[in-house]
């Protein structure tokens, strides 16, 4: 398993990574599934900061082959299970 840190994410310095673990995020795992909302107030930075954070995160956990897909939020999770096509069995069970 590749061993990464939260500092080898861009535009995470010495400060902003001490605050994340502060808050609780002590991988780059945590920081990629945090709400960038939540994170926001924890770390006390803007919404779009966090969120920069947080796809960054994502990134560097698919560049390093950790991960192999996106990340969706549940919203848009279910709007894409809303979209796929239903084939019924005709069963009634």
């Amino acid at each position: 398993m590749v061993d990464l840190e939260i500092h080898d994410i861009e535009g995470i310095g010495p400060t902003t990574a001490k605050k994340l673990k502060e808050a609780g995020i002590v991988s780059v795992m945590d920081l990629a599934v945090a709400s960038s909302e939540e994170l926001a107030i924890d770390i006390n930075t803007s919404k779009e900061s966090a969120a920069t954070f947080v796809i960054g995160a994502q990134r560097l956990l698919r560049d390093s082959k950790v991960i192999d897909k996106e990340f969706l939020t549940a919203d848009a999770a279910l709007e894409k299970r809303k979209a796929m096509l239903r084939c019924s069995t005709g069963s009634r069970a």
